[in-house]
């Protein structure tokens, strides 16, 4: 398993998660963002599974994930796993009044904030395990 941060994210929601990428990535954590390790000829979906192997998986979750085949199947798949494994730490991430996933919703998730200071601190607390040095 990588020792990364994977985030799964609805493209009308990609603001948000290139925002959340970002202050990851300045707070020196390994972040797998879509646009920033998929180049042009890359296969997506291969990069897409390549990736899911990781330690972190934030699933940001808004009214827009219900119409998204791809994001369900990632966070599916990746549910699947930590099943299976006890891993990776699933982190819900909501920003609107969606409710998680039936299956996730014993989780503790963040009602996001539009990237406000709390925000920033908890998601970072969770993921402190995985700072690069």
């Amino acid at each position: 398993m990588k020792n990364n941060v994977f985030i799964s994210y609805n493209t009308k929601d990609k603001n948000v998660a290139s925002e959340i990428a970002v202050f990851l990535a300045a707070d020196n954590i390994n972040v797998w963002f879509d646009e920033w390790k998929i180049s042009l000829g890359d296969s997506i979906t291969d990069e897409v599974q390549k990736a899911l192997d990781c330690s972190h998986f934030i699933f940001l979750i808004s009214k827009h994930i219900f119409s998204s085949k791809f994001q369900n199947r990632e966070w599916q798949s990746t549910l699947a796993r930590f099943i299976q494994k006890g891993s990776p730490k699933i982190i819900p991430v909501i920003l609107d009044d969606s409710n998680p996933p039936a299956l996730l919703a014993d989780i503790k998730y963040l009602k996001y904030d539009g990237g406000s200071e709390r925000d920033r601190e908890w998601l970072i607390k969770s993921l402190s395990l995985i700072h690069i040095s």
